[in-house]
């Protein structure tokens, strides 16, 4: 088929033809071999780094795991020595104010009337330096005395008596449940209040004077 191009010469469509510079093309295929090298060796370094990473970390949990039975003795020992000086605390504390222990149950006791009879009576200052941890601060709680009464107006008198007290402050009824069994019914109470006891050393204190004491000649 003959074609006829009647445009003018400057209109005409040119042939378009794309021509690589040999140099250009040996130019980019040596970058691109430039990059994939740097992109290998960049790899490789990263995964030797990894590699060493892993092994020390290894190399250290079965270093801890060697020690981790001596480290589990020393924290066991480390409770045992806690608790110890908790006890001793308290133990010293009971020595210390013998008399006090002893005037408080007489004047609680001696304030129980007929038909009432006590189950419990604990302080709480007592129970708060066994618990605590050394150096750990008291935290504010309440003492309580529990018991039993054939009668309500036995339990009024009762609580009327221990506010005359000079030891026993405070006195609140924390709980009163009517308990049956197939002999007798008894009403049992729960008091709390605040015991004028001395004042309480923490266990970090104890522990000082004695040290302090033993350091003497």
């Amino acid at each position: 088929m003959i074609e006829i191009n009647l445009l003018p010469k400057e209109l005409q469509w040119k042939r378009f033809s794309f021509r690589l510079d040999k140099k250009l093309v040996i130019l980019m295929v040596t970058a691109a071999i430039v990059l994939l090298s740097l992109a290998g060796y960049s790899y490789v370094y990263q995964a030797g780094k990894i590699e060493t990473y892993e092994k020390n970390i290894a190399s250290l949990k079965a270093e801890a795991d060697q020690f981790s039975e001596e480290i589990k003795q020393i924290e066991d020992m480390n409770a045992m020595i806690t608790q110890m000086t908790a006890r001793m605390t308290a133990i010293e504390i009971l020595d210390r104010n013998r008399g006090y222990w002893v005037d408080l149950l007489e004047d609680v006791i001696r304030r129980v009337p007929e038909y009432l009879w006590l189950t419990s009576v604990k302080d709480a200052s007592a129970t708060i330096v066994s618990s605590r941890a050394p150096g750990q601060a008291a935290v504010p709680t309440k003492s309580t005395i529990e018991g039993f009464s054939f009668s309500l107006n036995a339990m009024a008198t009762f609580i009327i008596r221990l506010k005359k007290s000079n030891i026993i402050r405070n006195v609140e009824i924390s709980s009163i449940n009517l308990e049956e069994t197939e002999e007798t019914k008894a009403y049992f109470f729960k008091l709390t209040c605040d015991f004028n006891a001395p004042e309480v050393p923490a266990p970090s204190e104890v522990a000082q004077t004695k040290g302090t004491a033993g350091g003497q000649f």
